[in-house]
């Protein structure tokens, strides 16, 4: 194993860049073909006019909406390059890509939760709740089989948001928003490493007030890279993680009615249920559906009502070397938001039921073969109310107040609160103060589950969060900047812990912990043809008996993006995202040292689109872009802890240096 170099020195570097400026710089607001001589007559200060929606369910300029906000647009997607949209989160202020053995590339963590299922971020398509019940966090169909072309833009909540969105907006907020205006249809092939072929399209088309949109994504890895790694029983062997991806995206929009539709496939290896080589790796296939029905009605130009009906569907089938697994969960949400608005006050008022049925059944691999329930059938509703106004005392102040209350089945109600100030000195410089709290109620798995590696726990309380923020902004034409302090106070924690004189796991509520950081966010645009974008985040963290690190997330995470655009027809971007190593479990007996430790390390990406329209005479309204993508440039070996048993101390999860070739044509 090569030994993994620091470079601490881009730590000083990515400060000295965060003082110039951002939040959200729309600044290469280029098309297709790079930068069409109409969009370069825009001032600087019209490419940085973002709206966002996520933090307040309404159009808000980025400063104004009541929340800390994150936004990466289709231009700069398509500027820095990405397989996946897995590879974009990971370069957002405060994310960290964690995974487990059993599920891989599974997981986003932001501001300090790390795990390898999703229970502590919500994911939205289009400000509708991707989420299943069963274990809450199966996302990596979402991850690696959306298709990226059909992204317009991703929104990130850093911090809670239950108070609009319930359940599993605890850590943070993640809204994929998809593109139902743009014209310019496209259509991508790649090939490159392990043995990499991909294929994406994304077509618009409009008839009268009919708007419909369609995205369709392949990808596989045939040989996958190599994992290699010493397990629980202290045997050395190797096997390769290939995967195979296929999804689809559509939007109908009519008037005030809008469809939105998913399936998401994805087949990926994974070690085991259990980390030993006698369990034998084998596959995970999990297809996930999300479609959503939606009405719009104006009853004035300050009173609308919106009603969406909401289906959530997960199944997932897990093979290893002594028995199959199928987890199946058909979720229903109904959701009906009252919005009024006039120059000086906003006022929402929502109400949502939710019905939510699933199961999982094992069946052995003996002689007969034998099935059992893993997690029993389970029949269960969830209503919540809720609430949020702001008023803006004048044009400098604005206040926040909003709140749910929720009822979750057999337990009995409470309700989490918001509140908030933003306050602007000048056109450039302010503040936001925000107060929020959050809540996550316990999925099936945690309840019921019955393994040899875990058990349920009955009647398990929420566990909440309660978190202060504290931004200071500065804008200029040319740069974005924005500091952020916070301090979450998380109690009741949903914990797998081993049973007494065993390695089986149970969960449990279990204490409480503090985490608190500071995040340092800009983009910078010094011309029209190079662009910086940085982010610096530190945070730390101990539970109630003084044990620092518990969340086993990274202390540091430095991430620096670059792009220069040479001339029309050549742009080269270069993105690093450096992490500390995270850390070991504080609160479990020291794991075998037997694989090299969890690392400090790079994740360097290059990025080069060669503009070929032109030397081949295509029509103007054409553009053919040659593109090619380099993954983990400094082919770094990338280590993790393996939290999950902790019987040893890490695992391998992330492949070495790839290079992949594409053409992407625009009609």
């Amino acid at each position: 194993m090569k030994k993994i170099k620091s470079y601490l020195h881009l730590i000083p570097l990515s400060f000295f860049l965060s003082i110039y400026p951002s939040y959200v710089l729309n600044a290469f607001e280029l098309d297709a073909a790079f930068a069409t001589q109409e969009l370069l007559q825009l001032s600087l200060e019209e490419l940085m006019d973002l709206q966002v929606i996520t933090a307040s369910k309404k159009q808000d300029s980025i400063h104004d909406a009541p929340g800390i906000i994150t936004v990466v647009t289709a231009q700069e997607i398509e500027k820095f390059g990405a397989n996946n949209l897995r590879e974009v989160l990971g370069r957002l202020t405060s994310t960290y890509l964690s995974q487990m053995y059993i599920v891989p590339q599974n997981s986003t963590a932001v501001r300090g939760s790390f795990g390898g299922l999703d229970t502590q971020v919500l994911l939205l398509l289009n400000g509708r709740p991707f989420k299943e019940s069963i274990s809450g966090g199966f996302n990596y169909p979402i991850y690696l089989a959306f298709p990226i072309s059909s992204i317009q833009k991703i929104e990130m909540i850093r911090g809670p948001g239950s108070v609009l969105y319930g359940s599993n907006a605890y850590m943070g907020v993640i809204n994929i928003l998809t593109k139902t205006d743009e014209n310019t249809n496209e259509i991508s092939v790649m090939t490159g490493s392990l043995g990499t072929r991909a294929t994406e399209t994304y077509v618009h088309h409009e008839h009268n007030d009919l708007k419909l949109t369609t995205g369709l994504r392949y990808f596989e890895e045939t040989e996958g890279w190599q994992f290699q790694a010493v397990d629980e029983l202290g045997e050395s062997n190797q096997t390769q993680f290939d995967e195979y991806n296929a999804g689809a995206y559509f939007n109908a929009n009519y008037k005030q009615f809008n469809v939105d539709f998913t399936w998401l496939r994805a087949n990926q290896r994974h070690f085991g249920e259990i980390p030993q080589w006698s369990w034998q790796a084998q596959d995970i296939k999990t297809t996930r559906i999300l479609a959503d029905i939606g009405y719009k009605h104006h009853f004035s130009d300050h009173w609308h009502v919106e009603t969406n009906l909401t289906y959530n569907q997960r199944q997932t089938d897990l093979e290893s070397g002594v028995n199959r697994k199928n987890q199946e969960n058909k979720d229903w949400l109904l959701e009906i938001v009252n919005y009024w608005q006039n120059d000086k006050f906003s006022w929402l008022m929502g109400a949502t039921a939710q019905y939510m049925t699933g199961a999982s059944l094992a069946t052995t691999k003996d002689v007969p073969e034998r099935l059992y329930p893993t997690v029993r059938n389970y029949y269960e509703t969830l209503y919540t109310l809720y609430t949020q106004a702001d008023y803006k005392f004048n044009e400098k102040t604005k206040f926040i107040l909003g709140g749910q209350w929720v009822q979750p089945e057999g337990i009995s109600s409470s309700f989490v609160p918001r509140l908030g100030l933003i306050y602007q000195f000048s056109d450039n410089l302010g503040v936001k103060i925000l107060y929020s709290e959050a809540y996550r109620t316990a999925f099936e798995v945690e309840k019921s589950i019955q393994t040899v590696v875990v058990q349920g726990t009955k009647d398990l309380k929420p566990e909440t969060i309660k978190t202060y923020d504290f931004q200071v902004f500065y804008d200029t034409q040319h740069h974005q900047f924005s500091a952020t302090y916070y301090r979450s106070t998380q109690q009741d924690l949903i914990t797998a812990i081993p049973m007494p004189n065993q390695v089986r796991l149970r969960y449990t509520n279990l204490g409480e912990r503090e985490i608190q950081g500071i995040e340092l966010e800009s983009k910078w645009m010094p011309s029209e043809k190079i662009f910086f974008t940085s982010s610096l985040t530190y945070q730390s963290n101990e539970n109630n008996q003084g044990l620092k690190n518990v969340t086993l997330m990274p202390n540091w995470m430095v991430k620096l993006g670059i792009s220069y655009q040479f001339n029309h027809a050549v742009a080269l971007s270069l993105f690093d995202t450096y992490y500390t190593a995270a850390h070991i479990n504080p609160l479990r007996p020291k794991p075998k040292m037997v694989n090299p430790p969890a690392n400090n390390y790079h994740m360097v990406t290059l990025n080069m689109r060669v503009k070929l329209d032109q030397w081949l005479n295509l029509p103007s309204d054409n553009a053919l872009i040659l593109n090619t993508y380099i993954y983990n440039l400094l082919d770094e070996e990338v280590y993790m802890p393996e939290f999950l048993r902790g019987q040893i101390n890490s695992l391998p999860v992330r492949q070495g240096r790839g290079i992949y070739v594409g053409l992407k044509y625009y009609f």
